[in-house]
């Protein structure tokens, strides 16, 4: 108990001004010291409320975090759970009574923004993006009617907290299919837990602003890195959420806990990887609240059949345009009748292929062709579907890309694809437009040939020099091989060295090598120079020019290990057991610069063999 001369109001008082400045004082913490905790939930709750309401409408946020993490368990859940109408009301008079004391202004016209309730103070932290008070109230804030708490959900989801909106949702899930109300509507209702005013706008949910979230969902990510993306989604989906929120890990096993104790060091070191981890949580969020939205859509379908099906025919429409494969998986698990929906002449497979979304594209395509009867009778929406993929392409879509050629090689898998589906609809009328497509699709991308021919050339012409200096290297090499020739009528032009036994392995290595290289070097030489004399007509960038850059590459990555192998063999032939660390040396010397040549070149080879090589292909063979 707090003796006679610290009286209790005087506490709270200055519990007040440090909300108001935003710091801490002595007094103020005895709050939480000195006032016994069953006194502080029971009598003191809503005064705690109150303080916090102050910090929030002079914006001192982070003392809002920091009261919030001095609760007790006990008092963060009596004081965000357990509110009456009344309560709200209350608080929201003594905030503004003790303000316009303090200020000598008038606060009540803010409370459509923060109106008491600890709801308000979550979409207050939502929309000025602050996630860690946006966690920390979310995960003991009590919500009494979801259905009416969709503005709330929806601001969290428009800040990104994927996260956050899950942990609301799997804990109240009919949150997820709430409506999504202009926040004037809902302010005034909300601390009054009455329903809301009547609004005659579209009935917005969650799955609405997601359809529009590209950046949420990994089928969208165009970013490099593939093995990194892969090993990041590995030990994520290991050890769970371990780079947002420490309290999923509390009882995890140890490397989790590692992971979470590593991730300030990791930060500053390769912020790179954390940010990956927080991207991996975030989709992996999005996924799991497109679950519990599909679920909960599927149980009202049971009693009101057909209650959503305008509502996801929209949603997937929204969601075609911007490439968004899970939500469009989901509409068409849920009404697969959606696929055959059009918007007067246009379908959504017009929007998948207008903005090249190639997932989008398969699974639609796939759908459709399930019944090729039915999508026979529909040609009448589908016959421009190769003049669309003739169009030029927007630049987000190549921008992922890396080289003119490469971009235009997708350009003509794209529309070979458009195309092949096309003929597979109606074989017909597809061969009537067949002719102006593939004249509209060259002159739309003469631009992109003439870079693509400036790129591919540069390439073959650096590749080029390489190899010639190599050829020149190991060809001189054969005729000064090491330990010299015989000068005996008998042994005139044969080594030295093959009567040896101690270095006769070594020799063959260096005469094998030698050979392999140079015939490598010559080999990928000719396909240089065969690219640099091509035509470089639109069609040759689909196969013929990738395929002889890949050839090329791969003969000279070869002819350079062979030239490596073959001076190695050298060294040691030549400096023997003795002279240690000149050998290690000059070993090192040789291979660095190869080794950089080889690293700086992979990253095109595998692009160029994963699109030429590597491609989807379509479940059936049209």
């Amino acid at each position: 108990m707090i003796g006679t001369k610290i009286r209790k109001e005087v506490v709270i008082e200055s519990l007040y001004e440090s909300a108001f400045s935003g710091h801490w004082t002595k007094e103020s913490i005895k709050f939480f010291k000195e006032i016994p905790r069953k006194e502080r939930v029971n009598d003191f709750k809503l005064k705690q409320l109150v303080a916090l309401n102050i910090a929030a409408m002079v914006s001192k946020w982070d003392f809002i975090l920091d009261m919030l993490r001095r609760m007790s368990m006990a008092d963060r859940n009596k004081v965000l759970t357990d509110l009456t109408p009344d309560d709200v009301r209350w608080i929201r008079c003594e905030v503004n009574v003790y303000l316009e004391r303090k200020t000598g202004k008038d606060y009540s016209e803010h409370h459509k923004c923060l109106d008491g309730s600890p709801h308000s103070l979550m979409l207050a932290a939502a929309t000025l993006g602050l996630f860690d008070l946006t966690d920390e109230l979310a995960f003991y804030i009590h919500i009494r009617n979801p259905a009416h708490a969709g503005p709330v959900l929806g601001q969290i989801v428009d800040a990104g907290f994927y996260d956050v909106a899950y942990l609301l949702c799997q804990r109240y899930p009919k949150l997820s299919l709430a409506r999504i109300t202009p926040w004037d509507d809902w302010a005034d209702e909300v601390s009054d837990e009455i329903s809301i005013q009547t609004y005659s706008g579209p009935r917005w949910t969650m799955l609405h602003l997601l359809a529009e979230r590209s950046e949420a969902f990994r089928s969208c990510r165009y970013e490099g890195g593939g093995l990194a993306i892969k090993f990041i989604a590995w030990i994520h989906n290991s050890y769970g959420f371990v780079m947002r929120d420490s309290r999923e890990v509390k009882n995890s096993n140890w490397k989790a806990k590692l992971l979470l104790f590593l991730r300030p060091i990791m930060a500053k070191v390769c912020p790179q990887i954390v940010s990956g981890f927080e991207q991996e949580e975030r989709c992996l969020s999005a996924e799991m609240l497109l679950k519990i939205m599909k679920r909960e859509i599927r149980q009202v379908e049971r009693y009101s059949p057909g209650m959503y099906r305008d509502e996801l025919s929209w949603v997937i429409k929204t969601a075609a345009q911007h490439g968004i494969f899970e939500i469009v998986n989901m509409c068409l698990k849920i009404f697969p009748s959606l696929v055959w929906d059009k918007d007067g002449s246009r379908h959504i497979l017009h929007d998948a292929i207008k903005y090249r979304h190639e997932k989008v594209f398969n699974l639609i395509r796939d759908r459709l062709l399930e019944d090729r009867l039915q999508v026979n009778s529909f040609w009448r929406g589908f016959e421009d579907i190769m003049i669309l993929a003739a169009s030029p392409p927007l630049p987000q879509t190549l921008e992922h890309i890396a080289g003119s050629a490469l971009k235009m090689q997708k350009e003509l898998q794209w529309f070979a694809e458009v195309e092949n589906v096309a003929f597979f609809i109606n074989h017909g009328e597809a061969n009537k437009t067949k002719g102006n497509a593939r004249l509209l699709f060259v002159e739309n991308r003469q631009k992109l040939v003439k870079e693509g021919e400036k790129w591919m050339k540069s390439a073959a012409t650096s590749c080029t020099v390489v190899a010639a200096l190599v050829v020149t290297v190991v060809y001189q090499a054969a005729f000064q091989i090491p330990g010299g020739t015989g000068t005996d009528e008998k042994k005139v032009g044969i080594a030295n060295l093959l009567n040896q036994h101690d270095k006769h392995l070594l020799f063959s290595i260096f005469s094998l090598s030698d050979v392999i290289s140079l015939f490598f070097s010559s080999t990928s030489l000719l396909l240089f120079l065969s690219i640099l004399t091509s035509r470089f007509s639109a069609d040759d960038f689909r196969y013929i020019l990738p395929n002889r850059l890949i050839l090329g590459l791969t003969a000279l990555f070869i002819a350079l290990a062979a030239m490596v192998t073959s001076f190695t063999a050298t060294i040691l032939i030549v400096l023997g057991p003795k002279m240690k660390l000149l050998k290690y040396l000059a070993l090192c010397g040789v291979a660095l610069p190869v080794t950089l040549f080889v690293l700086l070149q992979l990253p095109l080879f595998f692009a160029l063999v994963r699109s030429t090589y590597f491609r989807r292909r379509p479940k059936r063979k049209f």
